[in-house]
């Protein structure tokens, strides 16, 4: 997952001051039971969602060893300690669920999209939080009428920052041009949202909706010409479309799919993926580390132009992961700067 959910929870969660502070066309609406909430609130222009479900983190044996690590990354800041006393909204806490959300030139204009649902947003407590951090910066939070919305928006260089509340549980934070987008979309959730783009509203259930975590993404194109430019990522460079998703129920499940150009490429790919999983199997720092019975159970199958990989770890095995990772992560060298 890269950053320790915990530590990127509390990142991201702090946008109004560490971020903030820090410089298929044509298509019908898809029936309401079947649309992710978080898609209505997102452009159409969106290709890749990656979502959290907190709630379900927070009731795993997972937790303590995100919130642990989290925790130590932070502690220097006091950060949560600051935010709860001045805002009275504890991020481990009363975050639910996090959203975040890309278009595929996402660095040319610097959009983002993430999407924030909690208990106990105090509206103006946390932008005077946000108001005084910014200014130790010299970024000024101006307050603006965009769409209907109350928006407070970060003048940062280059890419301007805008979020706003939708109600007394959702806090939108949005980059550059999708400042603009989210705040129309929020006063009408179907015009032109990512739940009326049928191909990624598609994808996304096909991720799984409902997951501890899930991503969903059509690969831009760039990405698919820069692999396409060297003859090893042949197979790769076709790939369109990508799904993972982490289950919780019965032990810990990941599973990935990728949709090829053709059952060839597909085959290709999973035979690279495969002597990749064994070549990692036999690799000292992972036999010294005792990883290597985790990583007999990944599977990686080519279904005609799809190509998935899977790995089921049961319950028992989940929580041996766990001490094994506590420990690791327990060790002062994994604390350094």
């Amino acid at each position: 997952m890269g950053l320790p959910f915990c530590r990127a929870c509390a990142a991201l969660v702090l946008l109004w001051a560490a971020v903030l502070t820090a410089g298929c066309q044509g298509c019908q609406k898809p029936a309401p039971d079947q649309v992710d909430p978080a898609l209505l609130l997102l452009p159409k222009q969106t290709q890749t969602v990656i979502s959290f479900d907190v709630r379900q983190l927070r009731q795993s044996s997972l937790w303590a060893v995100l919130m642990g690590q989290g925790e130590r990354a932070l502690q220097h800041h006091k950060l949560l300690d600051t935010i709860s006393a001045r805002t009275g909204w504890d991020p481990l806490r009363d975050i639910q669920r996090l959203v975040v959300a890309f278009p595929e030139n996402a660095r040319e204009a610097g959009q983002f999209a993430i999407v924030i649902y909690g208990e106990n947003f105090d509206e103006r407590r946390l932008v005077a939080f946000a108001r005084d951090q910014a200014s130790l910066s010299g970024i000024a939070i101006t307050q603006a009428e965009l769409a209907g919305q109350r928006a407070w928006v970060a003048h940062t260089s280059p890419v301007r920052q805008t979020g706003f509340f939708v109600g007394k549980d959702v806090f939108v934070l949005g980059g550059g041009p999708w400042g603009q987008s989210l705040a129309a979309l929020a006063s009408q959730p179907w015009k032109a949202s990512a739940a009326g783009a049928e191909e990624f509203s598609n994808l996304c259930r096909r991720a799984g909706l409902g997951h501890a975590a899930w991503l969903a993404s059509i690969v831009p194109s760039a990405v698919r010409t820069q692999l396409a430019a060297d003859a090893r990522f042949e197979a790769a460079s076709t790939v369109s479309r990508v799904t993972i998703s982490l289950s919780l129920e019965n032990g810990l499940g990941i599973l990935g799919r990728a949709e090829l150009s053709t059952a060839e490429h597909a085959a290709s790919l999973a035979s690279q993926l495969q002597r990749f999983a064994l070549e990692a199997r036999q690799s000292p720092q992972v036999l010294l580390l005792g990883l290597g019975p985790w990583l007999q159970g990944v599977r990686v199958v080519a279904e005609g132009p799809q190509v998935t990989a899977h790995v089921q770890l049961s319950p028992d095995q989940t929580q041996t992961l766990i001490e094994r990772l506590t420990g690791l992560l327990a060790l002062p060298q994994m604390h350094r700067p």
